[in-house]
């Protein structure tokens, strides 16, 4: 009787297993890229991602070497995605997430996909995209390219369009979600992310960096027991606190250390992402003392270039260049000119 009763609870167990597996709908599909994005051209990402002291000289180096550069470093027929697609009911919409791993393919967890299925998500993910890729050569081409496939292809609602990434992909979704605030409405970031004005990221050109303030979603989330990547999504906040960012979030992650969530911490970081922003995100009064900051380091640059002091004049842009890319421009770019002409 005792085995009959074994038997009957194991039975129950896989029923239930299979009927949870069910409901996190599809399997992850891999699909082929067969029509590149506008969004990953040459000029779009230099546009979107450069500093204007990186993209001045980005411009001079192909005009003096007589450079011809193609518009798109992707081919078509040569990508592939791993693709989790749900169920959707009648007359609904798809969110995406693009997902960006550290490694060269990402298979959705198990544990995931029944969340996705809830919110009722897209999840595509570049293979050959971890990071021994180029940054600005595939890395994020590819992220751009994912979500060009899952907006042709089915239908999304653009309120619902996110960015995503563990480690050096999360920095790289970083870079992608912070660039393009027109296409992405948020980024949730595993165990990865880069201060502003400690790497290559700066912020974007000034209309696109309004809608960083008015309306993206960031959210951190990192293993609790992560100790180098705790500190710098403190000093990650800390330089968004600088910028007037306010819509950020963190969510913690115990028991792990770098790595991906379960789904239960997975679920915790995605809640947080789909939360609304407030209705007005740009604190006007925070901008203004942000503009005075700037103002005075250009001011700075400025006194070290009429003293003659051109290295340090320039040490002194390149710093502010880095930490406030366009909001600086365009006087750092005309600046930077003036020095050019004072160099021996």
């Amino acid at each position: 009787m005792q085995s009959g009763n074994r038997r009957h609870r194991w039975a129950a167990i896989i029923v239930l297993a299979m009927l949870s597996f069910g409901a996190a709908g599809a399997e992850t599909e891999v699909v082929s890229l067969q029509e590149l994005s506008p969004l990953a051209g040459r000029d779009e990402i230099a546009h979107r991602l450069l500093s204007p002291l990186a993209r001045m000289e980005y411009d001079q180096a192909i005009a003096s070497r007589h450079l011809q550069v193609l518009d798109q470093t992707i081919r078509t027929g040569e990508e592939h995605y791993d693709l989790f697609v749900p169920d959707l009911p009648a007359g609904s919409s798809y969110g995406v997430i693009v997902f960006i791993p550290p490694w060269e393919d990402f298979k959705v967890p198990a544990d995931w996909r029944g969340i996705l299925a809830r919110e009722h998500l897209i999840l595509i993910s570049a293979r050959l995209s971890g990071n021994n890729q180029n940054m600005l050569g595939r890395r994020v081409p590819l992220a751009l390219h994912g979500y060009g496939y899952a907006s042709k292809h089915y239908r999304i609602d653009p309120a619902r369009v996110y960015a995503a990434g563990f480690s050096g992909g999360a920095r790289t979704a970083q870079l992608v979600a912070f660039a393009y605030p027109d296409i992405f409405r948020g980024v949730l970031l595993f165990a990865g992310s880069d201060p502003f004005g400690e790497g290559a990221v700066a912020p974007p050109p000034r209309e696109l960096m309004t809608l960083v303030q008015a309306r993206l979603r960031i959210v951190q989330s990192t293993g609790m027991a992560d100790e180098v990547n705790i500190a710098i999504d403190s000093r990650m906040r800390r330089s968004l606190a600088d910028l007037c960012i306010r819509n950020v979030a963190h969510v913690e992650q115990p028991r792990i250390g770098h790595d991906i969530p379960r789904g239960g911490g997975f679920g915790r970081a995605l809640a947080l992402l789909l939360k609304p922003v407030e209705a007005d995100g740009v604190d006007d009064r925070c901008n203004a003392q942000l503009k005075a900051k700037i103002d005075s380091e250009l001011a700075e640059a400025g006194r070290l270039a009429e003293a003659g002091e051109v290295e340090r004049a320039r040490k002194q842009l390149l710093r502010t260049d880095a930490h406030y890319g366009w909001l600086a421009a365009p006087a750092s770019v005309e600046l930077m000119k003036k020095l050019a002409t004072q160099e021996p």
